[in-house]
């Protein structure tokens, strides 16, 4: 499970921004349709309000595509991570 959540975002982030290719842009565009169609369904089934959701899904994968990359360059940047008030390092956190 490691990275699938990452996966998703990415792969969601390529179908939309592809959606720009020219002879391509209707498979990415059926693409696009069916990953938030799908979300919708999933949202029907919890019992949650459907479109406000599944429209909002591109805007969310994005931020959350974002959010990814600021805390991994963070990351890099300072050597760890801080958590609950205490700092981390790398070498640390690879050694469990």
């Amino acid at each position: 499970m490691k990275g699938g959540i990452s996966l998703g975002v990415a792969l969601f982030v390529f179908t939309v921004s592809a959606v720009r290719l020219g002879a391509a842009r209707p498979l990415y565009l059926g693409a696009v349709a069916a990953q938030i169609g799908s979300f919708a369904i999933v949202n029907r089934f919890l019992g949650w309000r459907v479109s406000p959701l599944a429209l909002g899904y591109p805007a969310c994968a994005l931020l959350f595509a974002g959010l990814i990359l600021r805390s991994t360059a963070l990351t890099l940047l300072r050597g760890g991570i801080y958590w609950r008030g205490a700092f981390y390092s790398l070498s640390l956190l690879e050694r469990r």
